[in-house]
């Protein structure tokens, strides 16, 4: 059985760490948001544990994509909130699917966890502590090799649009394909005058002119959200670019939250 645990505070980590690892599961932690939602669909945890605090807005991305079913099926959420949500973000909770609220970190409020785990399968080997230590030193590995290639692709994004009337800062852009409903992860730049996007996409293979694409999550360099609704514009092949690379423009139409 694996948990996530998304915070950046070294006691969230260490208490929620201790306790689920004390009751048979194998830990992985991120400090950064944006990362575990890049690699959630491979980590496939059973238990989630996320402090809001640290992410007001970004836990509901999270939430949404877990919800899809792209993290696993039967993913159980526990938000840590020291504080009480308002009514509106208790709601969003409830159509999001969080399982509860952890609200202090001692062992009588995180035994609500308990019975969650006795529901897991009983026949899932359990990890040692030295695969746990194997497993979380490569996933910061894979994070270090992630950063570096993010850098070339958007060194070689920001060459490929130079063009274009954009802003200097590269954001990284989600959304879900309408029509395969898997996530797709690029670069995008904002031109100044229009406020559109233009978009560097790993695969647009199924996107065409016209199409609507529901929810958009834009991060800029400082890690901030904006999720909007938005139409494809254009759909272009850059000849100078010898892989034949395809640039997407979008133009925003609602904006849910925006920074």
């Amino acid at each position: 059985m694996k948990a996530l645990i998304i915070s950046d505070k070294q006691e969230i980590i260490d208490f929620s760490s201790k306790f689920l690892k004390d009751n048979g599961y194998d830990i992985i932690v991120y400090r950064w948001l944006l990362k575990a939602i890049d690699n959630i669909e491979e980590i496939q945890p059973d238990l989630i544990i996320l402090s809001v605090a640290e992410y007001p807005r970004h836990w509901k991305t999270l939430a949404s994509f877990v919800k899809s079913g792209i993290g696993g099926k039967n993913v159980q959420i526990y938000l840590y909130v020291p504080d009480c949500l308002s009514d509106d973000e208790k709601r969003k909770a409830v159509e999001l699917g969080i399982k509860d609220y952890l609200t202090s970190l001692n062992t009588k409020t995180f035994e609500k966890i308990i019975p969650s785990i006795k529901n897991q399968n009983n026949n899932l080997t359990e990890i040692t502590n030295n695969h746990l230590s194997e497993t979380i030193s490569q996933n910061n590995k894979n994070e270090n090799i992630d950063k570096k290639i993010d850098n070339k692709e958007i060194d070689k994004s920001a060459r490929i649009i130079s063009r274009f009337d954009t802003q200097k800062d590269s954001c990284r852009l989600i959304f879900t394909n309408p029509l395969s409903n898997k996530f797709l992860f690029g670069t995008a730049f904002i031109e100044k005058q229009t406020k559109n996007f233009i978009c560097i996409l790993q695969d647009c293979s199924d996107l065409h002119p016209e199409m609507i694409i529901k929810y958009v999550s834009i991060y800029d360099q400082n890690n901030q959200i904006s999720v909007f609704s938005a139409k494809i514009l254009e759909i272009k092949i850059d000849d100078l670019d010898e892989r034949q690379q395809k640039l997407i423009k979008i133009e925003p139409m609602e904006y849910y939250e925006k920074n």
